[in-house]
């Protein structure tokens, strides 16, 4: 009883593991295409650096912390700082918040990640990923290597499950009898 809970989770987490793996293909494909139309339309057209974008200095983190506080202020009721501030109405706080939170929070879904699920037993669901969004198709580094752990993957939860599935005493006799 207790083998067959453990085999249970076990293939519930590779199922969920695939399909985290299958997602986080697709964010990082949105990631890259919207790097790309950001620089187009800022008007490089040359390489496009597809890094992790580097942390904001100190300085301009407290400036967006106070920027942050000082909207919390004004909407508990609290007098503007300034003449020239304006109440905002909730869609523009909202779209404000938002970019903010973008810009400061948001961290593209790296190779390392991808490559880190493989291993754990995503490889199919990254593998079928590429395929099915047509992504990263000449890129030798997921062409290659993703397959070669999917291989290993498969021969591991195949040895896992029918070591499982099939106790040894029976296999053995099975040989012996041949």
């Amino acid at each position: 009883m207790l083998i067959f809970i453990i085999r249970t989770i076990l293939a519930a987490f590779l199922v969920f593991l695939n399909i985290f793996s299958l997602i986080l293909v697709k964010c990082q494909k949105n990631d890259r295409e919207k790097k790309i139309l950001q620089s187009l339309a800022e008007g490089q057209s040359g390489k496009i650096d597809f890094k992790e974008p580097e942390k904001p200095d100190k300085e301009v983190q407290q400036v967006a912390q106070k920027s942050l506080e000082q909207e919390e202020k004004n909407k508990n009721g609290e007098p503007l700082d300034t003449e020239d501030d304006f109440p905002k109405d909730k869609k523009q706080q909202k779209e404000e918040k938002q970019e903010l939170v973008e810009k400061y929070y948001k961290k593209p879904v790296s190779d390392l990640k991808l490559l880190l699920c493989a291993l754990l037993g995503g490889a199919l669901g990254i593998y079928l990923g590429l395929f099915i969004f047509r992504y990263r198709l000449r890129d030798i580094l997921m062409m290659v290597l993703v397959p070669t752990i999917l291989i290993l993957n498969v021969f591991f939860y195949l040895q896992v499950f029918t070591v499982w599935l099939i106790p040894a005493a029976p296999v053995a006799r099975l040989y012996l009898s041949v």
